[in-house]
Formats: structure tokens, sequence, C-alpha cells
């Protein structure tokens, strides 16, 4: 089996598992920036503009394309390890807090924390 072949279905088994935790935030298709580390490897997620698509590398890629975030940028820190940027990107995904949440969590309105 190639190695990407072994990412993709690496990356749909770890998916499948974390399911139903990312289809609420991931419906909105809006991010906030979020920082993980899975091992010696961290994942930055960041918001991307309209249009821009998946910046991303490798593993990554895999992942956020398999949740089906369109407008993304991504940094691996750390790790080379494919495996541990797969597990880095779950954990972020999961980390990832609604807009009100954090609106909330910092005392600010919704328009106020969007301009």
């Amino acid at each position: 089996m190639l190695r990407h072949q072994k990412l993709s279905l690496l990356s749909k088994k770890l998916l499948q598992t974390e399911e139903r935790t990312l289809l609420q935030f991931l419906s909105s298709k809006q991010l906030f920036h979020t920082l993980s580390q899975a091992g010696a490897g961290a994942v930055m997620l960041r918001p991307a503009s309209q249009g821009t698509g998946i910046i991303a590398g490798g593993a990554v890629r895999s992942v956020l394309e398999l949740a089906g975030i369109e407008n993304i940028l991504s940094k691996s820190l750390g790790s080379k390890s494919p495996l541990n940027a797969a597990n880095a990107t779950l954990e972020a995904l999961k980390s990832l807090r609604p807009f009100s949440e954090v609106a909330k969590k910092r005392g600010l309105t919704m328009a106020e924390l969007l301009n």
C-alpha cells in the first residue's frame, strides 16, 4: 500500500470516531484560530478568506478535506510525522468553540467580536 493511501485510510478512520463532536462546529464553516499538539508535532489552524481553499500539507490537508472545511490556512510545527500531524489536526478541530461562546467568554457582543 502506498504511503498516501495509508494516510487517507487513517484520516477516514480518525474522523469517523470523532464525527459527532465535529459536526456542530464544521456546519458553520467558520473557524477561529487554534493551535494543538499531538506527540512532538503541533498544528496551527487559522481561518482564511472566502475562495482561498485549503492551504495545508499532506496529512493535515487529508483530515481537513474529509472534515469538509473549505477555507483554511495551516502550519505544521515540530515533528514531521504524518501521524502526529493528523492527530494534532483532529485535536485542533475538537478544541474549536463557536463564536458565541468565545464572545461570551471575552465579554463582547457578536458584532464586536467579528469586527
